[in-house]
This record gives structure tokens, C-alpha cells and sequence, in this order.
């Protein structure tokens, strides 16, 4: 099993030496010509010489266990596959993962060895074994580190304070020994890769809103940019009369619950007519609660500019628009899911909902937390909504340019 870990590392040790390599001609470049000996007798005296200081060490202690932490994932992408079927424990796969990931270490190594036979040879300097083992035990609870665990959260940290303890003398290389026991015991198995890991349900949560966001497109920023004029009327507002921001505050909330229902509605309408229901996606082993989150994430984000607004403006508008957001949201998408064959869209059913909550929101702020109350009733109407939602009838929308996507004046 380390054979096979180690073998997977070695492209891994490739090109870390490269990097490394070019980073030290990049230091030699900057110094002084005469000054390189004196530069590097500096650094290689410090990195292995007794009486040194610790910030050379500790910097490879760092640097070696970034280069074990980026290297981890790449280990582990066959454990979703025929590796699963062998007789081999959980302990013994992350134990011969953590001994593979010393071999993208190996440039680190080479330099601590190179650093103590010119020390030896070159400068007739002593060395310090000690600092020598903590650097290469160092090594060893870096690889540690890198291993993509179930419980990374606790095993990570215990394997890096190793890493620097080590560096610490004779009683650090003893506390490393004994972190790397207490990581072998709380670290858990090596998670398997999330793409492999199952089926759709297990893709990121964000690439359902990525979608929608990547075919709305540049229409979006109109939605998003054009409610922030309320924003600034409602400042127009404040400034011009010589009101502080509590005697405005009305008008400030008023304005912001208006511009979030207005993002909301704009983004429910470019849904309707930009980004119809898929038949083939519906087959797909996605829930509708899981579609109708997706939505609301897709048509919520672009709220956040009028919130950073609201924010500058006055901190309960944007407490209040904060609270509200996620009632008016499932409103949207609800809409959205009765919209076709409707000639005024989602839009037309989300302002008369959608504006009554936000002037009640504003007219009586404390209904805003009865709101939340009502999101899972919410959620759970929405998603009963798209359920009910007949993907395949025809729809008179996909005759117009707007629904057709091949449609050169719609793009």
C-alpha cells in the first residue's frame, strides 16, 4: 500500500523540487554577488548549525507542511475504486498514505542533507544532531498533516504543532512522538473524494445556482443594480431634510424591503423566461426541496448589494432586510413554479405578496421574526409547487424569442 501511495507521490516530489529550485535561484538573484557565499553560509549554518536561530526551521517546518497539505487530495483519488475491495483497515490506508506524503518532502529532505555536508566538508563547521532529527521528524509529522481525514479539524492542527514542536529539542522530538500517536488515534479514515463519493445529491451545493447564474448572464446585473436608485433616494432623502439616521430610519427600511423585493422579482422572471424546466434534469435523483434551495440561492445572492447598502444607510434596515430576505425569497420561488402559461410571469404574483410583507415588515418590524417563523411552511409549500409542476405541457413562452435559446436576438 505505501508502494502504491508513493508511486502517485513521486510527480507530486517532481515538481515541488522545480519549484523549490527556482525559488532558490530567485534568492540567490536578489543578493548582492558578493554577498552570496556570505548568504548562503548564512542560511545553511542557520538551518543545521547548533545555537541557530528558529525561524529558518521553523519556516521548512511551515513549508513542508503546505507541501503535504496540498499533496493529500492527490493521493487519494483511487480509494473510490478498486482499492475499497482489498483487506486492508482504515488505520493501515491512512497510515501508508501519511508515510507516502515524506515523498513530496524529498526536495526539503535533499536540502536539510546538502545543508549538513557543506557544513561538514565545505565550512569545517560543527552540526547540530539533534536540530538535524527534529528537521527530518518534522518531515514525518508533515506527511501527517496532509492526510485528507474524516476528523482533519483535530487531526491536522495536532500533526502541524507536532511538526513545529519537533524543532524544539530533544523534548520536542519526544511531544512530536507523542502527537503522532494521539493523530493516529482521533484522526479517523481518509475521506473519500466527494465525486466519487456517491451520486448526484453528492455534487457541490453550488453548482445548481452556478448554472442558472451562468445562463442568466449579464441580465442579472441590470436586476441587481437598478433597486440600489431606492437605496439612494432614501439617502437623497435623510440628507437633503437634515434628518439623523433614526428619524429617516423609516424611510430607509421602506426603501430597502422595496429593493429587495424588486431584486426578487426581476431574478423570479428572468428564471421563468431564461431558465425553464429541464424534463431531463427533473429525472434526475434531486429532491424538490433541494431544487427550490437551489433557487433560492440563485435569485438570494444577488440581494447582497442592496443589503451592503442598507448596511451604510442604517443597521436595523439591514438587520430587518437580513431577516426578511429569506420569507420573501421563498415567495419568489414559489412563484416561479406557478408562472408558466402566465402572462405577467412570476413577477405579477410576487409583487402583491411580495410588497405586502415588506410594507408590514416596515410598518411593524417584529413581524419579521413571526416571518421566520413561517419558512419551513414556506419551503415546504414551494416545494409541493414544484412537484406539482407539469414540465413536459406546452408552453407558449418557448414560441416567443425569449424562450427559444437558439434565437439570435435573444442572446
Amino acid at each position: 500500500m505505501f508502494r502504491f501511495f508513493a508511486a502517485g507521490a513521486a510527480s507530486v516530489a517532481l515538481r515541488n523540487s522545480i519549484i523549490l529550485f527556482a525559488a532558490l535561484v530567485l534568492s540567490l538573484v536578489v543578493v548582492p554577488i558578493p554577498n552570496v557565499p556570505l548568504f548562503v553560509r548564512s542560511n545553511v549554518l542557520g538551518l543545521v548549525g547548533p545555537g541557530g536561530p528558529l525561524l529558518l526551521p521553523m519556516g521548512f517546518a511551515a513549508l513542508g507542511v503546505t507541501l503535504a497539505v496540498q499533496a493529500g487530495p492527490m493521493l487519494r483519488l483511487g480509494l473510490g475504486g478498486w482499492l475499497r475491495s482489498l483487506p486492508v483497515a482504515a488505520a493501515d490506508y491512512r497510515r501508508a498514505m501519511a508515510a507516502a506524503l515524506i515523498v513530496p518532502l524529498a526536495p526539503l529532505l535533499i536540502l536539510v542533507v546538502g545543508s549538513v555536508a557543506l557544513a561538514l566538508a565545505g565550512y569545517r563547521s560543527a552540526i547540530d544532531p539533534v536540530r538535524v532529527a527534529g528537521l527530518l521528524w518534522s518531515s514525518v509529522l508533515a506527511g501527517a498533516a496532509g492526510v485528507p481525514v474524516a476528523r482533519r479539524w483535530i487531526a491536522r492542527p495536532i500533526a502541524a504543532v507536532g511538526a513545529f514542536a519537533a524543532l524544539m529539542g530533544g523534548a520536542g522530538i519526544a511531544g512530536g512522538l507523542a502527537l503522532l500517536l494521539v493523530w493516529d488515534r482521533v484522526a479517523g479514515p481518509v475521506v473519500v473524494p466527494r465525486h466519487q463519493a456517491g451520486g448526484w445529491n453528492q455534487n457541490p451545493r453550488w453548482l445548481g445556482p452556478i448554472v442558472a447564474w451562468r445562463t442568466l448572464g449579464p441580465r442579472m446585473l441590470t436586476t441587481m443594480l437598478v433597486p440600489l436608485i431606492g437605496c439612494g433616494a432614501a439617502y437623497l432623502y435623510r440628507i437633503n431634510n437634515g434628518f439623523t439616521v433614526a428619524q429617516a430610519g423609516w424611510v430607509t427600511r421602506l426603501t430597502t424591503e422595496i429593493a429587495l423585493a424588486v431584486t426578487l422579482a426581476g431574478m423570479a422572471d428572468l428564471l421563468v423566461t431564461r431558465r425553464p424546466s429541464w424534463p431531463w434534469a427533473r429525472s434526475l435523483p434531486v429532491s424538490s426541496r433541494a431544487r427550490v434551495l437551489d433557487d433560492l440561492i440563485t435569485i438570494g445572492l444577488p440581494t447582497a448589494p442592496t443589503l451592503v447598502v442598507a448596511l451604510g444607510l442604517d443597521w436595523r434596515a439591514f438587520v430587518l432586510g437580513s431577516a426578511t430576505l429569506p420569507v420573501l425569497g421563498l415567495l419568489a420561488v414559489g412563484a416561479t413554479r406557478r408562472a408558466p402559461g402566465r402572462l405577467s410571469r412570476a413577477s405579477g404574483e410576487f409583487i402583491v405578496t411580495g410588497s405586502s410583507v415588506a410594507l408590514l415588515v416596515t410598518m411593524w418590524p417584529v413581524l419579521a421574526l413571526g416571518g421566520l417563523g413561517t419558512v419551513p411552511l414556506l419551503l415546504w409549500h414551494a416545494a409541493r409547487a414544484d412537484r406539482r409542476l407539469v414540465v413536459t405541457q406546452w408552453q407558449s413562452l418557448h414560441h416567443h424569442a425569449e424562450g427559444d435559446s437558439l434565437a439570435g436576438d435573444a442572446r
